[in-house]
């Protein structure tokens, strides 16, 4: 980051992605709250892929149960992400190892794992919607990721499915103490 950059964030100049993320949230609240329960509950798996101790997975099933609807669970694959992340072969071997255990572990709870690719990192919350839509799906659920381009992505995410009647929770996870709290 240049100091240009850096001094434009200190005074406020640009806004940090976590306080967009944030007002995004704050912004959609309420319609969020009032979204009645659809065909289907997601929980989207990102980096954390684990089934125990897991947040938003534990709220999406809570959801599901209380609806008496199906829970299902998604993992998109994306290569650009991979790059821009700097993410060694190995990495991506044993994330795609992991898969294939999640996969197990949710088979052995009657949960789908959906895995999907989408080559183009910027088209992620776009097929998000999309799968959403297909499966009849008004809540998606997901563990919140720091990285800036992430944050930004949620933000956009939180927006474009507010704008469909999707209700998008994030939930701090990963952390003990939530950043900016």
């Amino acid at each position: 980051m240049s100091n240009y950059r850096a001094s434009a964030y200190t005074f406020g100049e640009l806004s940090r992605p976590m306080e967009d993320l944030d007002d995004a949230i704050r912004e959609t609240q309420a319609r969020r709250d009032a979204v009645a329960p659809g065909r289907a509950v997601v929980h989207w798996f990102k980096g954390d892929l684990r089934t125990q101790d897991n947040r938003a997975l534990y709220l999406a099933g809570k959801k599901a149960a209380a609806a008496r609807i199906p829970l299902v669970c998604l993992y998109i694959v994306s290569p650009q992400d991979f790059e821009a992340h700097l993410t060694s072969p190995a990495r991506v071997d044993f994330i795609f190892r992991t898969l294939e255990v999640l996969r197990a572990d949710l088979a052995a709870l009657d949960v789908p794992l959906h895995v999907e690719t989408v080559e183009r990192r910027a088209r992620v919350p776009e097929r998000i919607a999309e799968l959403l839509k297909g499966w009849g799906a008004k809540h998606l659920f997901a563990n919140m990721e720091y990285e800036v381009d992430e944050l930004r992505r949620e933000t956009d995410l939180v927006r474009l499915l507010d704008g469909d009647g999707v209700a998008f929770t994030l939930e701090h996870d990963t952390c003990v103490v939530a950043p900016a709290a």
